[in-house]
């Protein structure tokens, strides 16, 4: 399957300095070249014999030597044997690509748009037994975060398209308070840059007052993927949240995957208003993929 939009490949601490790291997008491999603090994204088969550059490849220059026939493979230039070059965005320590030339939303101004309000911080990564529709769905669908992570009320998501072209979803959240007979309410904005990267906001009461990019990308094994989890904080930050945002969050996606693991994935659903947002949401995802 072909797909048009940005995905997050990598946090860019996880590639090597001077040198080729292996990435992949699903059945797509590709390697990333980082140097003098830019990044590079490339095909990683050798055109000669199929072999992948990233795993004993040397790095010469423009051009790396194939570590099976020593062929001399040039980078993103069209002479002799070579390799294309990925679109790539590398911000604030996470590293997006994209495959096509096709239309996209404009995820390099989004970013730089919120740079300009947080200080953001990249997370980690988990593996997920299910596919990625999946996993990127769920900042969409009201009612799973009263019923899998306690949330008080099922929000009523409204939808319109953003600024950057991504697709967005408003409501309220109603969490419980640690005070006698107290609700915070926080303001939630969600927008999908395509299939594969959400950004997240809650507006409201502290804690409730962050930023979440979370990205999916599809592995290799069928209906198998990893969620890449970032975090933005508004200054002064608070060091003790951010560590406690990013544990309490990989719990709260091991509750997801407890249930997605165990979906039938030939079932078809049987749709409430409430999923209002998630069925637009996988219109919204039509566009990116053929």
């Amino acid at each position: 399957m072909q797909r048009h939009d940005w995905l997050q490949i990598a946090f860019e601490r996880e590639l090597a300095d001077d040198g080729l790291t292996p990435v992949h997008v699903g059945n797509v491999r590709m390697m990333a070249l980082k140097q003098n603090g830019q990044v590079r994204v490339l095909e990683a088969t050798c055109p000669h014999r199929g072999a992948n550059l990233a795993y004993g490849g040397k790095l010469c220059g423009d051009y790396v030597i194939c570590p099976f026939h020593s062929e001399r493979v040039h980078l993103g230039k069209s002479a002799g044997f070579f390799v294309r070059d990925y679109d790539c965005l590398t911000t604030c320590g996470l590293v997006f690509v994209r495959m096509s030339d096709s239309p996209a939303t404009d995820l390099p101004a989004a970013m730089k748009e919120l740079q300009s309000r947080y200080t953001l911080f990249p997370g980690f990564s988990i593996e997920i037994e299910a596919p990625m529709e999946i996993a990127a769905d769920n900042a969409f669908d009201a009612g799973h975060f009263k019923g899998v992570h306690g949330i008080l009320n099922e929000p009523e998501f409204s939808t319109r398209t953003g600024d950057f072209g991504e697709f967005r979803a408003d409501g309220e959240f109603v969490f419980p308070s640690a005070g006698p007979s107290r609700r915070v309410r926080a303001k939630y904005t969600t927008g999908a840059f395509g299939h594969a990267v959400i950004i997240s906001e809650l507006a409201g009461e502290p804690p409730y007052n962050y930023l979440v990019i979370s990205s999916v990308a599809p592995l290799p094994q069928p209906n198998r993927c990893v969620v890449r989890l970032s975090l933005g904080l508004k200054p002064p930050v608070d060091e003790t949240f951010r560590n406690t945002f990013f544990e309490s969050s990989r719990q709260g996606l091991e509750k997801d995957h407890a249930v997605w693991r165990h979906i039938d994935w030939d079932h078809v659903p049987a749709w409430r208003p409430c999923d209002t947002a998630s069925m637009a949401f996988m219109e919204f995802c039509k566009r990116f993929r053929d």
